[in-house]
């Protein structure tokens, strides 16, 4: 299959997919796997190593060329659409290589608490990659994701389609905001589109959920909007979120102050949340996870 499909400038700025080798390595050979002729081949190869075809992946992916085409998960079989020369390899890389999206001990323990199938809010789902994993990693009851991007929701589907989880999983083509109703989002832009209220030539109005009227039986809440979440955290509803488990990626963009790590970790501590933090990407980005356990029975 291929297409010619538009990717985006990142706006979130993405580590290598070397830095999780790399820091293992003498500095030398570290400084050499990084310059720039360097490391997109080390990071194709890498990447290419998170799907069962690596021999085709590298080779597409170095092309530079838009090309979509569809692979095999390594690790649970899964069928995967990227599209070559978009940000969907690092997307991949993320999810199947680099696994950032493991929960952490306390987290996991919190999810492996639940007795029954997951049931999941993707919020800023993209073309769908989180939502994959999670169907490889854990037993899935139902994931409902919310895009407000076109040509993302259009791929999204097009994952759910390849594994034949339309049971299971249902996309959303709207933002996920504080209040149902139209909003501006700048589209076109990968995973960086965010909701704005500035005057910009790639926003198009678009559908805005209220994400708290989508909480109901949710067991396991993902945030990544682009700085759209602090909103969300300020709102007084999510004091009394119910929800066990939260990742909750935050941004520089619109945090309430110059340290979004620590205003995403004291948000969710507000809403009684033990909070880990798993990584940094760059200075004012990075992701938190918020979890509560059941209160352990007392004997009498």
């Amino acid at each position: 299959m291929s297409a010619s499909l538009s990717g985006g400038v990142s706006a979130t700025p993405e580590p290598p997919a070397t830095s999780s080798m790399s820091r293992y390595l003498p500095h030398a050979l570290q400084a050499l796997l990084r310059h720039p002729r360097v490391e997109p081949h080390v990071a194709a190869v890498l990447r290419s190593r998170a799907v069962r075809e690596s021999l085709s992946f590298a080779p597409r992916e170095l092309s530079g060329r838009h090309s979509a085409h569809v692979y095999h998960v390594r690790d649970s079989g899964l069928r995967v659409l990227i599209v070559h020369g978009t940000s969907d390899a690092h997307a991949l890389d993320q999810a199947f290589y680099q696994h950032d999206h493991e929960p952490p001990a306390g987290a996991l323990a919190a999810l492996q608490d639940i007795e029954h199938p997951l049931r999941a809010l993707d919020l800023g789902a993209n073309v769908g990659l989180w939502g994959l994993w999670l169907h490889g990693r854990f037993s899935v009851g139902y994931v409902l994701a919310l895009e407000p991007d076109p040509q993302n929701v259009e791929r999204h589907l097009r994952q759910i389609e390849l594994n034949a989880l339309n049971s299971s999983w249902e996309v959303l083509e709207a933002a996920a905001v504080t209040a149902d109703g139209p909003v501006s989002f700048t589209v076109g832009q990968a995973t960086n589109g965010r909701v704005t209220d500035v005057a910009d030539a790639d926003a198009a109005s678009v559908p805005g959920r209220d994400t708290f009227a989508l909480l109901e039986d949710i067991d396991l809440l993902k945030i990544d909007i682009e700085g759209g979440e602090w909103p969300i955290l300020a709102d007084p509803r999510f004091k009394e979120l119910r929800v066990p488990v939260v990742m909750l990626e935050y941004h520089a963009h619109g945090a309430p102050s110059s340290d979004p790590a620590s205003d995403a970790r004291q948000a969710l501590e507000r809403a009684g949340y033990s909070t880990e933090t798993m990584t940094e990407t760059a200075k004012g980005f990075g992701v938190v996870w918020g979890y509560k356990r059941p209160s352990a029975s007392v004997s009498t």
